[in-house]
């Protein structure tokens, strides 16, 4: 029987406070207490800094053995998966459309961008040259820009 008195042990360290996350909730569903401590208060880039000896698990000392049973057979069971053969679940319509619309407006911003400037150059040329045709080139590229940022910012804000 575990009590708030007893002593806890270590069963696993590890190089990351996700890592260490997981072991502890695979640890918890199989019906082992378990917790994580020494997870740093720092990141620096995304790495743990502060941290000396890792992000440990512990579980109370009686059920030790149990723990490291079940963090086996957890290792053991990720070894076995094959994942050419997994199923990922059917493809979300919403996610796939949300997808596409996000890069459609990746795209859109990205022709701003090189439209703009692109423009500004063309209609400086014309300018230099005399050229009204130029001119106007440089004007189209300019506008289409300036009209596909405008539907880029107000696309989707609907009347509330």
């Amino acid at each position: 029987m575990t009590g708030e008195n007893e002593r806890t042990v270590v069963v696993a360290t590890t190089a990351t406070a996700f890592e260490a996350e997981t072991i502890a909730a695979a640890l918890r569903e199989r019906g082992v207490e378990a917790r994580v401590v020494g997870v740093p208060g720092a990141m620096l880039w995304g790495v743990p800094v502060g941290s000396d000896g890792g992000v440990k698990v512990m579980v109370f000392e009686a059920e030790l053995e149990t723990a490291r049973r079940e963090l086996e057979s957890i290792r053991r069971d990720a070894r076995e998966i094959q994942w050419d053969e997994a199923e990922m679940g059917d493809e979300d319509a919403e996610a796939t459309e949300l997808l596409q619309y996000a890069r459609a407006k990746r795209w859109m911003w990205t022709l701003v961008i090189v439209l703009a400037p692109a423009g500004l150059f063309v209609v400086s040329a014309g300018v230099m040259r005399g050229d009204k045709i130029v001119q106007m080139i440089g004007g189209v590229l300019i506008v289409s820009a300036i009209v596909m940022a405008a539907r880029g910012v107000w696309e989707g804000r609907e009347e509330r």
